[in-house]
């Protein structure tokens, strides 16, 4: 999980949100929560803009020099406009070294997956297209339809 400061107001109700979610991708499976994941990390695809401070800020240059204390989570408040500015920045930066990994993880995850899908042959590949294959064709055999 990317770090995230959140805006009290929006953000606390939010991130729980996040987690509800991210927490259900792993009850159905972890190539699920491998996929979920990953579409969290592109940044150009996955913007929170709305409540999270460092996609905030990267939007809104001038944000944080208007944000008020109540508005921020409980870690930033009583920190200075400048002290704000230096963590969220600093977020940002570890946010984007952690979606970096994340994409080259995902390539490699793909690569591997690729190779033994390779390995096994295409008759012995058990993916969706090839499932819902195989189901027409029974199902049309089934009704008296050849194939």
């Amino acid at each position: 999980m990317t770090p995230t400061f959140t805006t009290e107001t929006r953000g606390s109700e939010y991130k729980s949100k996040q987690i509800a979610q991210d927490e259900n991708a792993e009850v159905q499976s972890a190539s699920n929560a491998v996929e979920r994941t990953v579409a969290k990390s592109k940044k150009n695809a996955y913007k929170n803009d709305h409540w999270d401070l460092v996609d905030k800020a990267e939007k809104d240059q001038g944000y944080i020099s208007t944000i008020r204390q109540e508005e921020l989570p409980s870690e930033l408040k009583g920190k200075s406009k400048t002290e704000i500015q230096k963590i969220v920045t600093q977020k940002s930066a570890d946010r984007d070294k952690i979606q970096k990994e994340i994409e080259e993880l995902s390539k490699k995850r793909q690569d591997f997956i690729d190779a033994e899908m390779k390995k096994r042959g295409s008759s012995d590949s058990d993916d969706l297209g090839k499932a819902i294959e195989k189901s027409v064709h029974e199902l049309a055999k089934k009704n008296g339809y050849s194939l």
